[in-house]
Parts: C-alpha cells; structure tokens; sequence
C-alpha cells in the first residue's frame, strides 16, 4: 500500500515526526546541533538499555549516521529496519513506512493529527507474550462455524436509497456486499471473519414498527434457519480492511458496521476502521487485535449524550474508560469524545461527515 508513496511519505516529515519516530524506537529526546539533531543509539541497543548519544540526524540530507562501531547511514526507513533486525523483528521495507506513518502525522487521509503526548519509551513486550501464549495454546484464535457463500443469493443486489443519502457509497456497499432482503424489508449486512468465510447475516430494519420495538438489527432468516452469530468474536470489517490495519498498526473501532461503510465511502481503501457491533469489546477481539499487530486503538463510540459534561455526559465517558482500561494492557487508547456538540445525540463521530470527524479524531484523549 504504501510502497509507492515512500518518498513523499518522507518529504512530509518534520522536525518533530522524526523526534517521535525515534522517541518510540527508544531514545530520549535528542541533542540540537545547528546542523543535526543527536540522538541515543537505538539502532544497536534494545530499549531499557544504556545508550550514547552518537545517532546523527542531517537536515540537510535527511540520514541519519550511527558512530558507533562501524558507522552506518541510513534513512528513517532503514533506521527502523535495521533496529527491529537488531532485536529480533525481520519487517519489510512496506511495514518499516507504515510504522512512520503510525507514529507520526503524515496525512494519508484522516488529516493531519495534532501532536500528541510522547511515549518515553516504546517497547515490543506485548508481542513476544503474545506469541509465547499462541506457542502454549492459549491464545488461539476461536473458529466461527462458516455459512455457505450461495446464501447470500436469496437476497437483492439493491441498495438502500437512506443510506445513500446518509452519506455511504454504492461502492462501499458493494465492497461489503451489502444486499437487500424484499419479504423482510431490511438491509442485508454479511459478516466475515478475518480469512473471509461468511460466518454471519445481519438484517437492519427499515420499517419504524421494528425499529421502535428494539429489532433495528436482527440475525436474518431463510426457512426457519436463523443466521446468528457471536458478534463479539468478531469485528465487522476485519477482513476487507486488515491489510491496512496492519501497516498502519492502528484500528479505530467503531459500534456499528454502518459507520464502517461511511469510513470506506470517505476513504477509500485506506480504511482502518472496524465494528463491534455493539459496546463491549471481548478477549477475543483483543487477540484478532494482537495477530494484526496493532499497537494503536482508537474507541469512537457513538454519542449517549447531548452535553458532554452533563451528568449523562460523563457517566457516557466513564464508560468509556472503562473499555479503554480493559483494552490499556495491550495498546495505547485513543477515545474520541463531542466537547463542541458537533453532532447530534445518537450520531457516531462518522456521522457529522469527514470534516467533523477529522476534527473529533484531532482532539481525541489519549487514556
């Protein structure tokens, strides 16, 4: 995804970019020369170890020199490269590019984001636990019992006029597959797990009786077999969108797979969304988390609230906290929270369009 644009990718960075990159590599924050910047020596040490400031940043050329031992030169790229084989991680060229992007605010299509507060020190612990769990046994992935694909033909390549209007594209829905059941009157809403197999069929319904009688979305039926699944074993939109998940080492998680299709219509396959299809995350979504490699999460609930800091308001960001401090062990949290009711009650921060949720995702609380 990302190969292509590695270049520009790199003339975009700043001064400050380049502080992150290294800041979470380990070092601390560097030396000023008039030509340079100088930072710990990451590159031949893991993080937590004793380190001498001889890591040279040029603003001239952009490179970076180590004068330790025998004096390599690298580029941002090559630097993250040489310093993950150092401590035993062979990543790509491609992986090496998303790891700038995941870690600074180069804009590749949700805005360019507000400095944030610095880690003082990046650390790769949670990966080595977690494939020493996947090595005993305990952490492997659950398999969801799979629907054949040709279910699907018993429903409608239609697509909804409301949700057009909304705001989500044809393509988007057909990416996703959605469809459109007439006996029912309800949107279609395919499932897949992360390989792809079909493993569930959501309806959202358009008629106000069942929507007002708490079925807005229910588990479709085709003679008398019901089309259930575990919804909190899965995340809608991990299989379309995981490659980008994984380069970015990033996922904002979103309550309804609505608000996917919105992300896709926004932005186009550079989608790093993903739904719950509720409000609660499990362990298992953790682990889908984990195998994607994500370091990063974003939680954009929707909005139980009309003034964030009304009493409902802040009992709505308490429960918030409370997710995010269940997710906390094993990624930075990010909540997305309407101090400026920029949308409306019920609305998901996707809702109020791109330029509203640009600004929700500048502002969000790092937990």
């Amino acid at each position: 995804m990302f190969f292509e644009m590695k270049e520009d990718i790199r003339d975009m960075l700043t001064e400050d970019d380049i502080i992150d990159v290294l800041i979470s590599l380990g070092s601390s924050y560097p030396q000023r020369r008039k030509d340079s910047l100088i930072f710990q020596t990451v590159c031949h040490h893991h993080p937590g170890d004793k380190m001498s400031y001889k890591l040279y940043y040029y603003f001239e050329t952009g490179i970076f020199k180590c004068y330790t031992g025998g004096q390599d030169a690298y580029d941002i790229y090559g630097l993250i490269q040489d310093t993950m084989w150092y401590r035993g991680y062979k990543i790509s060229l491609e992986e090496s590019i998303g790891y700038v992007v995941n870690h600074t605010t180069v804009n590749l299509g949700f805005g360019i984001e507000k400095k944030r507060e610095r880690d003082t020190q990046f650390t790769w612990d949670f990966i080595d636990e977690y494939k020493r769990a996947m090595e005993d046994g305990k952490e492997e992935i659950q398999v969801i019992k799979k629907i054949p694909s040709h279910t699907l033909n018993f429903y409608k390549d239609a697509f909804y006029k409301g949700w057009l209007k909304e705001g989500i594209s044809v393509d988007s829905m057909k990416k996703f597959n959605i469809k459109y059941s007439i006996t029912d009157n309800r949107v279609v809403i395919p499932h897949y797990d992360i390989n792809n197999n079909l493993i569930g069929i959501r309806g959202r319904a358009l008629r106000k009786s069942e929507i007002n009688d708490g079925y807005k979305y229910m588990p479709m039926t085709i003679q008398e077999r019901i089309f259930s699944h575990p919804t909190s074993m899965n995340f809608y939109g991990i299989y379309r969108n995981k490659k980008v998940i994984r380069n970015l080492r990033q996922a904002v998680i979103f309550e309804s797979e609505k608000s996917v299709l919105k992300a896709e219509t926004i932005y186009p396959n550079n989608n790093f969304t993903l739904a719950m299809a509720g409000k609660k995350i499990s362990s298992q979504q953790i682990k889908l988390l984990l195998h994607l490699n994500v370091d990063r999460v974003v939680l954009a609930l929707d909005k139980d609230y009309t003034d964030f800091y009304s009493d409902e308001g802040v009992e709505c960001f308490e429960n918030m906290l409370e997710l995010a401090n269940f997710l906390k062990p094993y990624f930075t949290v990010f909540i997305m929270v309407d101090e400026h009711e920029l949308l409306r009650r019920k609305q998901s921060p996707i809702d109020g369009g791109k330029e509203v949720f640009e600004e929700l995702y500048h502002k969000k609380i790092r937990i």
